[in-house]
């Protein structure tokens, strides 16, 4: 049981006490959960499964599941945007941008490194969220280019400058 009423304590220990108990079982849900996500474990659960447990990563902001998520991009369980707006719809994508910028790393290997073009695209997606907007992904990826030593990165991120100029709209600055 989660000691909650243990942080109404007037006593220092008992109160840290409660906090350090909830953080550990906070990190022992997250490693119960990033087995469901794992792609390589896709056969063993199911979708709904799956989308759940990306959906909890995400809530709880889990940094440390961001290495299985960002795999699950490749094939993402769940629905597609546009569906009945369920919690469960784009789990994955979701969760990567709840997480927010320690996400970014990841996305960035996947748009270099992958020749998968859907994960690519999709982490795309998650870093156009995540920056802001599409004005500082372009920054970005001029930034990647401009650092760009291996021919196949290169190639990788002039196809997600072409594929962010015709893709994302964007009228006004970003929001934040």
């Amino acid at each position: 049981m989660i000691p909650i009423d243990d942080l109404l304590s007037e006593q220092t220990r008992i109160r840290d006490e409660s906090v350090d108990a909830i953080l550990r079982d906070r990190k022992s849900v997250i490693r119960e959960l990033i087995p469901l996500i794992d792609p390589a474990n896709r056969e063993k659960y199911s979708d709904e499964t799956r989308c759940a447990a990306a959906y909890l990563l995400g809530e709880l902001r889990a940094v440390e599941a961001v290495p299985f998520l960002s795999e699950a991009l490749a094939d993402p369980p769940g629905r597609k945007f546009g569906s009945d707006g369920s919690r469960y719809d784009v789990p994955v994508f979701s969760a990567l941008v709840k997480i927010g910028r320690p996400a970014v790393p990841a996305m960035i290997k996947n748009v270099e490194t992958s020749d998968d073009l859907k994960l690519r695209k999709n982490s795309l997606d998650v870093l156009n969220h995540v920056l802001g907007g599409k004005r500082r992904l372009l920054e970005l990826l001029a930034r990647l280019n401009a650092r760009a030593t291996d021919p196949d990165a290169a190639r990788h991120i002039g196809e997600a400058r072409s594929w962010c100029q015709s893709h994302y709209k964007e009228d006004e600055e970003p929001l934040y």
